[in-house]
């Protein structure tokens, strides 16, 4: 708006202005100089607000009939009214301007001009803009009722940033924090701000009328740099919030679409700070400082997250990162919140992970496809379920904990491998943990590991492809292999020792195993077979006899492999009504030609006499004798002791 110069319409028509600092004239023995200031046309903000910066200029009057030569001081300030006093707020001071107008003529009046300045402490209000001259003792002025003027109209402050109405500009906003720091408030391209102070200092921010390509940017300068955020709430979508010297103690909540966000640090010391986006469509880009206690949660994707470390502490509810996928994951240091990735029918669900430190817990749960995953090195505390494939898994030092995926290409462990779990062919349920009941309970299928190298000892460990626990629990004698034929896996290879009770146990090894240097084979090293404790099982599924000889057929089977060497002549006992008489089976064939499971026995039984007759009517037990069929490793049917397998009648 343009205010137009006071005390101007009294005085005569003038020459141009004289600047301070005019050629100096011969003095004069005159009573006294009496300077009259008023300010000129000058252009500023519709309405103000803390952090304004305008040029604002004024005229000097010498009205005296004395010369006026010395130094004066200008100063600006934002009023209530037109008079001045001690409460008015300074907005800009010029001390000891040189100053030499003369009585009279063209050089009586000179002009000055310079930025004045909103103060981040000005507070919401109307006022007028006031100007005051000292002059020095040397200007001799003895009149200063005329040393102050005012503006004719007050002019509106408001807390608020962004776009304002009647501003032509974009207005940004200044505030002081509690330790001294000027804080600055900025949106561009849509949208305006306004802003909460707590009684601690802090501030919520709050903006509406946002949209894709708008901007909020805050930032800090002076005291510590650094300002403390409780909630941002934008009402819409946003294009970025940067703000990298903020700590958000509270929420971040975007009703709409997010860009990119920036903060510094982030987390409460009880509960939650949340990072909430209400619409897909933009892929997000986040980088947080030091983390803590925190969620995040989007219905779209995030392009990356980049944090200097992430804590879950006991004080607060797990930590989850909720989104569709992530395509880059980096922590420089620690890293342990949990994730929930619900799938990228495109790529990866979770591209890559680099964890500069430990993975200290949570759970990934990624339903679909893995690309590479490092980390220093994890607790047992962590566990991760993939759906698909994970490319690679990678740790500079030991890895503990638990790792799941349908087929891992490769697993490199820069130390050792102790208190790990690593299972292919496994999906770990909502929960990414092994155990577990409805939504949360653990499926097993056929599985891949491509290639596993560990640089030092395995120990308490078992690595599956395949591996089905059975009831939940690992190597405690019932586990299986799903599907043995697809269940593979490559190329094994152990840098130290590798203890008698770890497990690597897979369907297949097509690959070479080696352990602390020397070749292994796996079919019978025990530490390459599952611990195997469970007796396999027998049913008959057939006796006929309405031929001669007549058939048996029973079926044996196992959670790892029948031995088919096991089975013979003399398995089967038929016991005759009352315990008459016995008989003994003849094997005719079996159906695999290897060990495995299941596996059928077909036996010929040749009656007395050579055929049935009415003396024979009746019902006859079959019977698996104590201890003749065994599996690969060993265990008997029934444990050791005969098996009553079931009856059948003959009636002639």
């Amino acid at each position: 708006m343009k205010t137009p110069a006071q005390a101007r319409s009294n005085r005569r028509s003038h020459a141009p202005a004289a600047a301070f600092g005019a050629e100096t004239l011969e003095p004069r023995q005159m009573l006294a100089a009496d300077l009259a200031v008023s300010f000129q046309e000058f252009t500023l903000p519709a309405t103000l607000v803390p952090g304004d910066r305008f040029v604002a200029g004024i005229f000097i009057d010498n009205n005296g009939p004395m010369a006026a030569n010395g130094l004066v001081s200008i100063n600006f300030f934002l009023s209530a009214d037109v008079n001045f006093d001690a409460g008015d707020t300074n907005i800009g001071s010029f001390p000891a301007q040189p100053i030499f107008l003369d009585s009279e003529g063209e050089n009586s009046f000179g002009d000055f001009a310079d930025q004045v300045y909103i103060p981040p402490t000005a507070v919401a209000g109307n006022y007028f803009l006031l100007v005051r001259i000292t002059p020095n003792a040397q200007v001799n002025d003895t009149n200063q009722s005329n040393n102050v003027a005012a503006t004719e109209n007050f002019h509106p402050l408001e807390i608020r940033f962004g776009a304002i109405p009647g501003r032509t500009s974009t207005a940004i906003l200044e505030q002081l924090d509690p330790e001294g720091t000027v804080v600055q408030f900025q949106l561009f391209d849509g949208g305006s701000g306004t802003i909460v102070r707590g009684k601690d200092g802090s501030f919520d921010v709050n903006v509406t009328g946002s949209g894709a390509n708008s901007r909020l940017g805050i930032a800090t300068s002076g005291g510590d740099g650094i300002v403390d955020i409780d909630d941002i709430t934008v009402a819409g979508s946003i294009a970025s919030i940067t703000a990298a010297s903020a700590r958000l103690r509270g929420d971040v909540a975007v009703s709409g679409t997010l860009g990119s966000l920036t903060l510094g640090d982030v987390g409460r010391t009880t509960g939650l700070a949340t990072i909430s986006i209400g619409l897909s469509g933009v892929q997000t880009a986040i980088t947080l400082g030091t983390v803590s206690n925190a969620t995040i949660t989007t219905p779209g994707a995030l392009e990356s997250l980049e944090v200097e470390s992430w804590t879950d502490t006991p004080a607060s509810s797990t930590d989850l990162i909720s989104a569709q996928w992530i395509t880059t994951l980096t922590s420089e240091g620690n890293f342990g919140a949990s994730l929930l990735l619900s799938g990228h029918s495109g790529g990866a669900t979770l591209g890559t992970a680099d964890i500069g430190g430990s993975l200290t817990g949570g759970s990934w749960l990624i339903n679909g496809r893995g690309g590479s995953v490092e980390a220093f090195t994890t607790t047992v505390q962590w566990s991760a379920s993939f759906a698909l494939l994970l490319t690679s898994f990678t740790t500079e030092r030991t890895f503990r904990g638990t790792l799941a995926a349908k087929t891992i290409q490769s697993v490199v462990i820069g130390l050792d491998l102790a208190g790990a779990r690593i299972l292919a062919g496994a999906y770990l349920g909502s929960d990414a943990r092994l155990g577990g009941t409805g939504e949360a309970a653990d499926t097993f299928s056929f599985g891949n590991i491509n290639m596993l190298t560990v640089a030092g000892k395995v120990k308490n460990t078992i690595v599956g492809a395949g591996l089905d626990p059975v009831n939940g629990v690992l190597n405690d004698g019932d586990d299986r292999i799903r599907n043995p034929f697809k269940s593979k896996m490559g190329d094994v290879t152990i840098g130290s020792t590798m203890a008698p009770a770890a497990r690597i146990v897979s369907g297949r090894f097509i690959g070479d195993v080696f352990v602390n240097g020397v070749q292994r084979d796996p079919a019978t090293d025990a530490r390459f077979r599952i611990r195997d404790l469970a007796p396999p099982s027998a049913e008959l599924l057939s006796a006929d006899v309405s031929v001669v000889p007549s058939i048996i057929r029973v079926n044996f089977g196992d959670n790892v492999a029948i031995s088919r060497a096991s089975i013979g002549n003399g398995d089967i006992r038929i016991d005759a009504p009352g315990n008459a008489f016995s008989l003994f089976v003849e094997l005719v064939s079996i159906s695999r030609a290897t060990d495995g499971t299941p596996m059928v026995a077909t036996y010929r039984l040749t009656p007395p006499g050579g055929t049935w007759d009415a003396l024979e009517n009746g019902t006859y037990s079959v019977v698996l004798l104590a201890g003749a069929v065994t599996d690969s490793s060993g265990n008997a049917v029934g444990s050791g002791g005969p098996v009553a397998l079931g009856t059948f009648e003959v009636l002639v």
